[in-house]
């Protein structure tokens, strides 16, 4: 997708922010927060995990410009064999 929104709200009151990032190098995603111009490099680790359920994959950012450093998903939810993301991950173990 190439872009993403952090949330932070109640069911009253709540604020957002839109940001792009893309990949670089493999292990690495770069930020890109257009309201505070600011472009923020981080490394980044995906790996297979058994839950909590219905998830099997994390992903950590180690410098989360905002938000939480750990994110929760699913093969599935975009490959639905799961073959398109365990050549990436195979690739990553190289």
């Amino acid at each position: 997708m190439g872009g993403g929104v952090y949330q932070d709200r109640t069911v009253f009151k709540g604020t957002f922010e839109l940001f792009r990032f893309e990949v670089e190098g493999g292990d690495h995603i770069v930020f890109d927060l257009p309201e505070t111009h600011e472009r923020v490099t981080s490394q980044f680790q995906i790996e297979r995990v058994a839950g909590p359920r219905p998830f099997d994959l994390k992903l950590t950012i180690f410098s989360d410009p905002r938000g939480p450093h750990v994110y929760y998903g699913m093969r599935a939810e975009t490959d639905s064999d799961g073959h398109l993301l365990e050549d990436r991950l195979a690739k990553l173990d190289e």
